[in-house]
């Protein structure tokens, strides 16, 4: 307990807070991720509008303090109290989430309200939500929007939730230009991520240090292959607030030439990876979500499957996880070597538009497509 009200407090300090009363609400959401307020907007969605008012901050970006007093009151010390107080008070018809890997939705207690789920990203065994492990209820969700068939049945095995296969939640919000000009012919889907020597290991026998040592191998093979082509390497970061300290990242693996650039979006907005595609050629990249969404845009796109480096991430970080894919194929490969780079890169670039189209499609069910989240939309106009 003392733990629990400890982490709790230390949250609290680094948080703002609003005084006044929730505003009654037809939706309440949970969590905010980074592009929250952008998505949910009027242009998007009339009767779905973000606001503080409406969305629960549960990364301690900002707290009710109303609501927090009366969990106080209570002995009410974790994040999920708080959710759970705070939807009791606004009595909404509707929650909804895209932390679908996150437990506290599946954990409210919610008689009359309905919950959608939103899978936000693409899923591995390695960070999809262990139900068993954290005694998820299968009855504790009514809606879930996912990214493919294969991904759906993982869910459909834990929970006797409505599943519709609609791929990306966010691509399916952008208008993208078809005929977009193509600015990169070879675009680099980052996998960078903030580490160091605490970091948690990703695997019972790998560390998140070794884990990136493969993307390090793989970038110095693409760009020692694209400046003997006299091509440069385009990269898309991950992050606009971390850009400096990912273009140092890549900096200290291929120096400071010239052959090469981190492309920096101009401001923060959702749609910029996906725009960034539709300027593409061939995007290439390791087991990023982007790639399954490149996929489905019909875009030439390689995967490097180089970080499969033990049992365990070959069985839950597979390409195409959960399905049990060959370890090479049309267009992903296991290998890491400079043949390997040259022969794909080289097969893929050189491939007409008509053999692509034809090869995407034999492999449809690795993606999903709801233009304008139609599906989602009908559910919710159901609903409130």
């Amino acid at each position: 307990m003392y733990k629990k009200i400890s982490s709790f407090f230390k949250i609290l300090i680094k948080s703002k807070f609003f005084f006044k009363k929730p505003n009654d609400s037809h939706v309440i959401f949970i969590g905010k991720p980074i592009f929250h307020y952008d998505l949910f907007s009027k242009k998007n969605f009339k009767k779905l509008i973000a606001n503080h008012h409406n969305t629960i901050a549960i990364w301690g970006e900002y707290f009710n303090l109303q609501i927090l007093f009366r969990c106080l009151l209570k002995f009410k010390f974790s994040i999920i109290d708080y959710c759970q107080e705070y939807i009791n008070q606004v009595n909404p018809k509707v929650v909804i989430t895209l932390l679908d890997n996150n437990d506290i939705i599946y954990k409210l207690k919610l008689n009359k309200i309905k919950r959608i789920v939103i899978q936000q990203a693409y899923r591995y065994g390695s960070n999809i939500l262990d139900f068993k492990k954290k005694k998820i209820d299968k009855n504790s969700v009514d809606y879930l929007f996912v990214f493919n068939k294969s991904i759906g049945n993982v869910y459909r095995n834990e929970l006797n939730a409505k599943i519709n296969e609609i791929g990306s939640f966010l691509q399916n919000e952008i208008n993208l230009n078809k005929n977009s000009k193509i600015l990169y012919k070879y675009l680099y889907i980052s996998s960078f991520r903030k580490i160091n020597k605490d970091t948690p290991n990703i695997s019972p026998h790998t560390s998140f240090i070794k884990f990136q040592d493969q993307e390090k191998k793989l970038i110095k093979l693409l760009y020692e292959y694209l400046v003997k082509k006299n091509q440069k390497l385009f990269i898309l970061g991950g992050n606009k607030f971390t850009y400096d300290e990912e273009h140092n990242y890549y900096e200290s693996i291929i120096k400071k030439n010239k052959n090469w650039k981190l492309i920096k979006p101009k401001k923060r907005h959702y749609s910029f990876p996906y725009k960034c595609l539709m300027k593409s050629k061939n995007v290439i990249g390791i087991d990023s979500s982007l790639l399954y969404e490149s996929l489905s845009l019909k875009k030439k796109t390689i995967f490097f499957n180089c970080r499969v480096l033990d049992n365990y991430l070959y069985k839950n970080r597979n390409f195409a996880w959960p399905l049990k894919m060959k370890n090479d194929g049309a267009f992903w490969t296991n290998k890491l070597n400079k043949k390997e780079v040259a022969s794909i890169l080289e097969r893929i670039d050189e491939m007409s538009s008509i053999k692509w189209n034809k090869i995407v499609n034999k492999y449809n069910y690795l993606y999903s497509s709801d233009k304008g989240n139609k599906k989602f939309r009908e559910i919710l106009n159901k609903l409130i």
